[in-house]
């Protein structure tokens, strides 16, 4: 802060919220800004915009402290489970599709054929009713639809098997030859081609357009679009 006693007044504001329990009005009050999404053919349907909500920044910054903190205390104390990547420090996208190519590969050494099953629900979690979350056995629901299936699985090692589509109560799952998951392309073989193809491809669309920022007499200068290309490419 350029005034030196505003940090000290900030540092006294927070920790007095934090003594006394108490979330200040200010830090509730809120303005939403309805933003049409490009490119929609139907702007009578509610998904066509984007509702962001501009919140105060002092609360804004409140919250930030109090996330670091938790996330702090429970990375302290092991209270996040080793898979657990979202909310976590020193945890991000790059670590989960690590994990993941790790498991599949320990399950393919062993012989064994492996296949992911994800759930991608729209508007899960206002959605969810919260007090029949704890005796919703994830695990255990998976388990009961794959062994109600007449299809099964050998290990074939890392040899790529027909996979059948797995058959839900009011749903069919069908496998896919490619998935996206985390921003990751994921194949049936892990050789990544796919992967490798999609983002060499859009670093090359965007070096190409770079063309039409700028050339030797106008427009951004080397420096600049050096800069530009490491925080977009």
């Amino acid at each position: 802060m350029r005034d030196p006693r505003g940090g000290p007044a900030v540092v006294r504001l927070f920790n007095a919220c934090l003594r006394l329990g108490h979330w200040p009005k200010q830090f509730k009050e809120s303005v939403t800004v309805v933003i049409p999404k490009p490119g929609k053919p139907d702007y009578s349907v509610l998904k066509a915009y984007c509702p962001i909500v501009l919140l105060s920044c002092m609360g804004k910054l409140m919250e930030k402290v109090l996330t670091k903190r938790f996330q702090f205390e429970a990375t302290k104390h092991l209270l996040l489970h080793p898979s657990q990547f979202g909310g976590a420090m020193a945890r991000s996208m790059e670590d989960a599709g690590e994990l993941l190519v790790h498991h599949i590969l320990a399950l393919h050494a062993k012989g064994f054929v492996t296949s992911c099953l994800t759930m991608d629900i729209a508007q899960c979690f206002p959605s969810i009713q919260h007090d029949y979350l704890p005796s919703f056995s994830v695990p255990g629901f998976f388990s009961n639809a794959i062994n109600s299936s007449s299809n099964t699985l050998s290990p074939q090692g890392r040899t790529v098997v027909a996979t059948p589509p797995l058959v839900l109560p009011d749903y069919t799952v069908h496998p896919k030859l490619v998935w996206w998951y985390l921003g990751f392309f994921l194949d049936r073989t892990l050789s990544f081609k796919s992967h490798i193809k999609f983002y060499a491809t859009r670093a090359l669309s965007t070096v190409r357009s770079y063309g039409l920022l700028g050339n030797s007499e106008r427009g951004l200068t080397p420096h600049d679009k050096c800069t530009l290309y490491i925080s977009c490419v």
